[in-house]
């Protein structure tokens, strides 16, 4: 259950680091600061949503795809994620539209994130580890900390630190993982 919750986290976390998403945040944020609490609960409520999806989909698959080839199609899916980051183009622009901070923040991660790599990933680590509510919590406590962090810290961050650096390290975790899956 912890070991689930964990992967979860650490997985979302870095994979959603530096993403599309903490720009859209970083937006937001700028452009309704006086209601940033509605950006956060729109945004959390859709990640929740997704994510709560991704799970109940992660279970699915595990009843009715032998574990043995789930860890190896699992495997090759993550390692797929990690190249397809590597090569992703870095210009995705981001357009925020006026509207209710909260239903504006909802839409637009809903929209933008469905069927994004973490979607992806929390329907595999479900799938390939179980404990779906571990999963779900880790990947929302994972998101929960990067749009705080968006909103806070997050445009000084991206310029110290540098987006390309941080899509290597996901990829490379992406890469890893897949390649543990497949030959464990």
């Amino acid at each position: 259950m912890l070991e689930q919750f964990i992967a979860a986290f650490i997985l979302i976390f870095l994979s959603e680091f530096g993403d599309r998403s903490q720009l859209a945040m970083i937006l937001l944020a700028s452009r309704y600061h006086k209601k940033y609490k509605m950006v956060f609960l729109g945004a959390i409520s859709a990640f929740a949503l997704l994510f709560l999806i991704a799970v109940i989909f992660g279970n699915f698959i595990l009843e009715i795809i032998p574990v043995s080839l789930l860890k190896i199609l699992s495997g090759i899916a993550f390692v797929i994620i990690g190249l397809f980051i590597l090569i992703e183009k870095e210009n995705k622009k981001v357009k925020i539209k006026k509207g209710h901070p909260f239903i504006v923040s909802f839409f637009l991660i809903s929209l933008s994130e469905i069927g994004d790599k973490t979607q992806i990933s929390a329907i595999l680590l479900t799938a390939r580890l179980g404990e779906a509510s571990s999963i779900f919590l880790g990947a929302i406590l994972a998101e929960a900390l990067l749009i705080i962090f968006a909103i806070i810290f997050g445009k000084k961050l991206s310029e110290k630190v540098g987006i390309r650096t941080l899509k290597k390290v996901s990829a490379a975790l992406f890469i890893a993982i897949g390649i543990v899956s497949i030959f464990m």
